[in-house]
């Protein structure tokens, strides 16, 4: 795209597309068949598009590593923390879309869907295949188990371990995670 910055030592996959006004700091890695959409922003040090841990046992009990072609989809001003790793998807694309934010540190595993405007602190993980609503939030430290879905307007608190799915308009803490009230608009 136009206007795009790129930082020393960016690496740019084959079949990418980077939009107009994004910006890519020192030492990323954009694998194969990423879309980033005009005016993100991606800090030093995150990988963009690897390999998940897609991993399938054989009848012998072996285990072998399961492709990810789907790559990886970026909205439009989005911003990508430091040091953050968001893994391809396997078949489908991983997804995130317009104004999501993401701290440092943050992991992201294949097949994962983010609504717009959502919210990830610090260290905050994603297991493969969860999908989380619009104008949710994550705090810092929280895991959210694989094929978990997160509704809209979702507050996750400080080292909470999600392990079933939330619907719309909860906050929840925890280890395990559990409901313990309705998202007010106050909640940050």
């Amino acid at each position: 795209g136009k206007n795009v910055s790129l930082g020393e030592n960016v690496i740019i996959g084959t079949h990418s597309f980077i939009g107009d006004g994004v910006s890519i700091a020192d030492n990323v890695v954009i694998s194969d068949r990423v879309s980033i959409g005009k005016n993100s922003s991606i800090l030093s040090g995150t990988v963009v598009g690897q390999n998940g841990f897609g991993v399938e046992t054989t009848d012998e009990g072996s285990t072998i590593g399961f492709p990810h072609l789907g790559g990886v989809i970026i909205g439009e001003n989005v911003h990508i923390g430091s040091l953050n790793s968001i893994a391809s998807g396997s078949l489908k694309p991983t997804i995130i879309e317009d104004h999501v934010r993401t701290d440092n540190l943050v992991h992201i595993a294949h097949n994962v869907f983010i609504g717009e405007s959502t919210l990830l602190a610090a260290s905050a993980t994603l297991s493969g295949s969860v999908t989380i609503g619009k104008k949710s939030f994550l705090g810092v430290n929280c895991v959210v188990r694989q094929k978990v879905s997160i509704g809209d307007n979702v507050f996750i608190g400080m080292g909470s371990v999600v392990t079933k799915s939330i619907p719309d308009n909860k906050m929840v803490v925890g280890s395990p995670a559990r409901v313990v009230r309705e998202r007010l608009a106050s909640d940050r």
